[in-house]
């Protein structure tokens, strides 16, 4: 990882795959992961957001972005109004360390 990069965690329309991954198309995947079972994954109607307070580990997709990837996820998602980027802890969805990650939490 870069210095003037950032990880962060993705999941819901970010995801390789799904409608908004274009922003992320010029990024490796760092790996799959999940968070501790202390987040809820709710569906806000179009999209998903992951609050806390819950029971249930979410699954996504880890990437390492530049600032100006960083700030189109931060425009996609409304940031800091409608979502809020937090650090917590992940894990490898199979055996291995732990890693920090930025995500995108449901205000």
């Amino acid at each position: 990882m870069r210095a003037t990069s950032t990880r962060v965690f993705v999941y819901g329309t970010l995801r390789a795959g799904e409608p908004n991954h274009y922003l992320l198309d010029h990024h490796a995947i760092v790996r799959c992961a999940c968070n501790e079972p202390t987040f809820e994954l709710v569906s806000l109607g179009a999209f998903p957001a992951m609050v806390a307070g819950g029971a249930t580990p979410v699954v996504g997709e880890v990437y390492d972005v530049d600032a100006v990837t960083l700030a189109a996820l931060d425009r996609l998602e409304g940031h800091p109004r409608f979502y809020e980027r937090r650090t917590f802890p992940s894990r490898r969805r199979r055996r291995g360390r732990g890693l920090r990650a930025a995500d995108r939490t449901g205000a």
